[in-house]
């Protein structure tokens, strides 16, 4: 066997010894029977969009004192300590939202957590979000009225 064949073998076994041994994460399901209605529909849209993943690695569940920074926050979404996908929403505030603010809120956390999206801060010239990625939850006429064109954008 030649030198370069030897090395290239050398190191393709090296690779998988360390590849083996690489500490596998567990992951973690876990959605509050309070938020499973819009997980649900989260998923049926995403498959009507063709996006057919499944979710085996997320947790959803609520918090009664949530802030970022220092400032109460109505969610978060992203990744926990251990790369699972994570969202927490503010009870104190989901009781205040109409159920369209409230799809409007976890879709725009499950944004940050499963499709990697950041804000999207634009306004259209009346002054109604670009996005259901915006920083802001919608107020529950544009959130009605314009429901199935955020969807759609958030799914692009």
């Amino acid at each position: 066997m030649s030198f370069k064949a030897s090395y290239f073998a050398m190191v393709v076994i090296i690779y998988l010894i360390m590849s083996g041994c690489a500490e596998k994460r567990e992951k973690k399901f876990r959605i509050d029977p309070g938020l499973e209605a819009q997980y649900n529909y989260f998923i049926e849209e995403a498959h009507h969009r063709g996006q057919l993943w499944g979710l085996d690695d997320l947790v959803m569940d609520f918090s009664s004192d949530l802030s970022l920074n220092g400032v109460q926050v109505a969610g978060l979404g992203g990744p926990d300590d251990n790369d699972t996908p994570h969202v927490t929403i503010n009870s104190n505030i989901w009781e205040t939202l109409s159920d369209c603010q409230k799809d409007n809120l976890v879709f725009h956390e499950l944004g940050h957590a499963v499709l990697n999206k950041g804000h999207r801060n634009g306004m259209y010239s009346s002054g109604r979000p670009r996005s259901w990625m915006n920083s802001v939850i919608l107020d529950n006429d544009d959130c009605v009225d314009f429901k199935g064109e955020y969807i759609e954008e958030l799914f692009r």
